[in-house]
């Protein structure tokens, strides 16, 4: 299993990424998504916002990796909670296809940075888990990267959504990486719901 956690910070405030949340696609850094739909929402007894949506996304896929899949096209179930009392967007984020292969869950929250109150931080946590015999580290390991440069397109996008430029704007990234060999399955907390 991979395991990655890092801190970005997005140049917009809390609020900016919060009303571009639910709009962030399509924009040009997310030409791999396919499609979106809402699946539930409702609003919970403490005013959070809760959505499950469902994405249809695809990447390049190398040819190697292609033999393994019936499909590039993958989807994703993505559980978020807007708390705008407490100033928090949290995702559980997890693949319903292809987890044979590999299985990618992600939580990541959004709040108001404490150094600078104009910026956005992005706690990120994911874990990268492939079940496929023999292969198993070298599907991890095109996750990780996977996943990584992912990330990158994320922040681009967002600032495309909000009207600015990514090249003017930079984004801060710390990130660790540990690999962490285990037989147990290890759950991000996708809310049961799900």
């Amino acid at each position: 299993m991979r395991f990655n956690e890092s801190v970005q910070i997005l140049h917009h405030t809390w609020l900016d990424i919060c009303s571009v949340f639910y709009k962030r696609y399509p924009n040009p850094q997310s030409k791999h998504v396919l499609g979106e739909d809402v699946i539930k929402r409702s609003l919970d007894e403490n005013n959070v916002l809760k959505t499950t949506r469902i994405f249809a996304k695809t990447n390049e896929v190398p040819g190697w990796l292609m033999k393994f899949l019936p499909t590039a096209t993958v989807y994703i179930l993505e559980e978020s909670h807007i708390d705008i009392q407490n100033h928090l967007i949290t995702t559980y984020t997890r693949n319903i296809t292809h987890n044979t292969l590999l299985s990618v869950e992600e939580r990541c929250v959004f709040s108001i940075d404490t150094d600078n109150k104009e910026l956005t931080s992005v706690q990120r946590r994911a874990w990268i888990e492939s079940y496929f015999p023999g292969l198993k580290p070298v599907f991890e390991r095109f996750g990780l990267s996977r996943y990584n440069s992912n990330i990158q397109r994320m922040h681009r996008g967002f600032t495309s959504v909000l009207g600015g430029d990514s090249s003017t704007r930079r984004t801060s990234t710390t990130a660790t990486s540990q690999y962490r060999q285990s037989d147990v399955h290890v759950s991000n907390g996708i809310q049961s719901t799900l």
